[in-house]
């Protein structure tokens, strides 16, 4: 009996690209290549647990957990706003009773719970992926300074009571409170945005 040979359509939920039976089809050494931004990250499509992609962005190497897309620069947990969360919202522990490993906005200037960047959007009550330390684009709302001063780069940050930013502190002796990081991208104008900053990575986490 003649050997019969079947054609069959593309599997969908495979996709077109990353690795087969521990394959890589890229060359790149990670299974779903370079990706510019954590955004192009984020639209993946159908991605498995255990596939990477080198992020150019914050110069990471990410893994996919079967939620999210991960790496040690980030923790997980639960987006416990009733809004969706976006990429640069500052994020802080909610000390609710009974609210286990869930984050909310920041309601008060310098708040010393805070958790970390939200690196992808996410919705209410779904896993969230928070960068706590290095370079990420972080929303600042309030300069305390004006925003063309010579020493707003570099400027410390910190946790602001708008919409879950955060605000450059214009001076400080010592440690201010809820400090966060510095700012490193110069700012072009006043304007609320997304700005590069340096995220400074604690070991101290309170729920």
């Amino acid at each position: 009996m003649e050997d019969e040979y079947y054609w069959y359509p593309p599997d969908p939920e495979r996709g077109t690209i990353g690795h087969y039976q521990g394959v890589v089809w890229n060359k790149t050494g990670y299974s779903r290549g370079i990706v510019a931004t954590l955004a192009g990250v984020a639209a993946l499509l159908m991605p498995k647990v255990g596939e990477t992609v080198f992020c150019a962005e914050n110069r990471r190497i990410l893994t996919f957990d079967g939620d999210l897309w991960m790496c040690d620069d980030f923790i997980k947990s639960v987006n416990g706003a009733i809004s969706t969360r976006l990429q640069g919202d500052a994020m802080v522990f909610d000390n609710t009773i009974g609210s286990v490993k869930k984050v909310i906005p920041p309601t008060v200037t310098g708040d010393p719970r805070f958790a970390g960047i939200v690196a992808f959007p996410a919705v209410p009550g779904a896993p969230i992926a928070l960068a706590f330390k290095g370079q990420y684009q972080t929303k600042i709302t309030l300069y305390s300074d004006p925003w063309n001063a010579l020493d707003t780069l570099f400027a410390p940050i910190r946790t602001t009571s708008l919409n879950g930013g955060m605000e450059t502190i214009a001076s400080y002796v010592g440690t201010p409170s809820g400090h966060a990081g510095w700012l490193m991208q110069k700012p072009s104008s006043s304007t609320p945005g997304l700005r590069m900053c340096l995220l400074r990575g604690k070991t101290e986490y309170y729920f």
